[in-house]
């Protein structure tokens, strides 16, 4: 009995002792350093990895930004070009209607060319009344303003459609130009009345 309880006594120190050397073993204890030196390597990795694609991101936008900037550039450049192109354009048709108005006068007959400087100087008296009594209403009532600017436009069209008329000038036969003339005539007093009449309206 007594040999039993030594037996047993050595066996239990002996597992002690085993696990003790368990808890300590070299190996494990480097295993377990490697796997930390592994999973530094990885974050070290990433961290890195995780550098590169900002910084790839900031290249990305500088040359976002500068590809912009050219757009930007070419397109001023372009609406530049454009406006010049209309600009040229402009005094082009500007200066063939003035050649094409030479041109005609020279084909007219004297009386046409008197009733043409009479008909031009009609237009010219009905604009300078638009402007006036346009100008005078900007500083009237809304309600005022509205009602002769309405008027205004009512009078710029008969304005319009007597110059569409002064058009066939050169296709009117000389002895049709005094009937012509006159009626033209009533028409140009009927239109000025009825821009003095707007204005008093201010």
């Amino acid at each position: 009995m007594r040999n039993h309880r030594a037996w047993v006594a050595l066996c239990a120190a002996s597992v002690l002792w085993a696990m003790g050397c368990e808890r300590s073993a070299p190996g494990e204890e480097n295993s377990a350093e490697e796997a930390q030196r592994r999973a530094n390597e990885v974050i070290a990795e990433q961290k890195e990895k995780v550098a590169e694609v900002t910084e790839e991101q900031k290249q990305n936008a500088a040359r976002a930004v500068e590809e912009a900037k050219d757009t930007v550039g070419e397109a001023k450049q372009e609406v530049s070009e454009a406006e010049q192109r209309a600009r040229a354009e402009v005094a082009e048709a500007q200066a063939n209607a003035n050649e094409t108005i030479r041109a005609t006068n020279q084909q007219l007959s004297e009386e046409k060319k008197e009733v043409q400087s009479w008909a031009m100087g009609e237009v010219r008296e009905v604009d300078d009344m638009l402007d006036q009594t346009r100008a005078k209403a900007a500083e009237a009532a809304p309600e005022a303003r509205s009602s002769v600017n309405e008027g205004l436009d009512e009078a710029k069209e008969k304005r319009d459609e007597l110059v569409t008329e002064l058009a066939s000038l050169q296709t009117r036969a000389d002895r049709d130009l005094d009937t012509w003339k006159d009626r033209l005539d009533g028409e140009f007093d009927r239109l000025k009345a009825r821009i003095k009449n707007l204005e008093r309206t201010l």
